[in-house]
């Protein structure tokens, strides 16, 4: 009789859905977490090129700490901002656009500065007509 639970047993969970996550982020699944691991490597990598092998004889301590911390700073700065809580298809949908930008030297936005060029999306024919439709729709007018 010692042997036997106070309580019955239950189940877990019930009515919620169970969330996966690796190192604190919910979310992320094992196969999204290669920059951490490639960006511990190449952290281990240049620390023990900075420290070990004199592969930076004049810098600082902290400074090489710093720039071998780097790349898995940035493998989960990856993770932080482009990964947890986004869609599927939101970093192909960010490279498609990044590669869409159109820097233009000819027609500067200020006319003091020529040598800050004009940044847009490169739009199609469509995108453009659609554009010009919306800019113009009587709603969008009141809201300027």
């Amino acid at each position: 009789m010692d042997e036997e639970p106070v309580l019955p047993y239950t189940p877990s969970h019930t009515g919620r859905r169970s969330r996966v996550g690796y190192l604190g982020l919910d979310g992320v699944d094992f196969a999204a977490l290669w920059p951490v691991f490639g960006g511990l490597v190449a952290s281990i990598a240049l620390g023990l090129d900075f420290f070990v092998g004199g592969g930076w004889p004049r810098g600082g301590w902290f400074l090489k700490t710093l720039c071998a911390a780097a790349p898995v700073a940035l493998g989960f700065g990856y993770l932080r901002f482009l990964v947890v809580g986004r869609p599927p298809h939101f970093r192909r949908d960010l490279a498609h656009a990044a590669l869409r930008v159109r820097i233009d030297f000819s027609d500067p936005p200020f006319a003091a500065c020529p040598w800050v060029p004009r940044i847009g999306p490169e739009l199609g024919d469509a995108e453009e007509a659609a554009v010009a439709a919306e800019a113009g729709h009587p709603a969008r007018r009141g809201r300027r």
